[in-house]
């Protein structure tokens, strides 16, 4: 077995032309209480939800034209973002709006929120926007201000802002946090997982559920094992280029899983894919990072 792996995703990162957002900064981190790690299915809906997903669903005859929304672990540099619409096949029909430190107030009150939806509008004439919308991270401190009915209620409202703008919302569950207590997962956002899930029912969009496949994953490969995917040794919440490459090849095969269509606009799996499916670690040639 080769003792690296090449990505395409990876030695793109830095060359695509993907447009995003200043100002991102690092989130604290905050390690919450045990909870043990559930067995729960990586699948993103079940069949019988009311929103379950139809892969007609969309504007199919326009290209699909991605705002990427969310908190730190979306964010350049920090998060997947960037590493997604690298996965792209044009990389410049896409924005990069994660934000380090916001929340789902936060967000409207600096007016990201506000830019988010005027580019849906302008968008939606010659592209299908799809938003993807994550948060969670900082929603959930204490400080935060926010409760638990309204984390929920704000994902909601934002779905329901991007469909009357006319475009395709898609809330996306918390990616996991890598914190390990002996050799158990710390399953430290299930609510944030459960709100964002109930808000996509709620306001009858589509969800993807990054918290159950990063968590099944992460807790496959163990804490040694997704030790590289750390910004840094004291940061379980922040991701090293290595780990941006790997969630954002999580997050676009759980999209096209849940909209067989967007298959045209995101590059096919490869061998990080099955490498996530099998429980194994991914590493990137560092050379081929740069």
């Amino acid at each position: 077995m080769k003792s690296s792996i090449f990505l395409l995703l990876a030695t793109s990162l830095a060359h695509a032309e993907a447009r995003f957002a200043p100002g991102s900064t690092t989130d604290e981190i905050t390690i919450p209480e045990h909870d043990t790690l559930d067995d729960s299915i990586v699948i993103t809906t079940p069949e019988n939800a009311p929103n379950a997903i139809d892969p007609n669903r969309g504007d199919t005859k326009k290209p699909p034209y991605y705002l990427l929304v969310g908190d730190s672990t979306v964010a350049s540099n920090t998060g997947w973002g960037d590493g997604l619409l690298a996965l792209t096949s044009h990389p410049d029909n896409g924005i990069n709006w994660g934000k380090g430190g916001a929340t789902t107030v936060s967000y409207r009150e600096e007016g990201l929120w506000d830019q988010v939806i005027s580019n849906t509008t302008e968008f939606k004439v010659d592209h299908e926007p799809i938003v993807t919308i994550q948060f969670g991270h900082n929603d959930h401190k204490v400080n935060s201000g926010i409760s638990l009915h309204g984390f929920e209620e704000n994902l909601k409202n934002m779905a329901l802002d991007v469909k009357k703008a006319g475009g395709t919302p898609i809330l996306i569950t918390p990616l996991t946090v890598r914190s390990f207590e002996k050799d158990i997962l710390v399953d430290s956002l299930a609510q944030q997982r459960e709100k964002a899930i109930a808000a996509a029912k709620a306001a009858g969009v589509d969800f993807i559920d990054l918290n159950t496949a990063s968590r099944n994953y992460v807790q496959k490969i163990g804490k040694e094992g997704s030790a590289s995917y750390d910004l840094n040794s004291n940061d379980q919440v922040h991701l090293s280029p290595t780990g941006r490459a790997v969630f954002a090849r999580m997050v676009a095969d759980l999209l096209v899983k849940a909209r067989p269509d967007l298959e045209k606009s995101l590059k096919a799996k490869d061998e990080v894919s099955e490498k996530i499916a099998a429980g194994e670690v991914v590493t990137v040639d560092q050379e081929k990072q740069q």
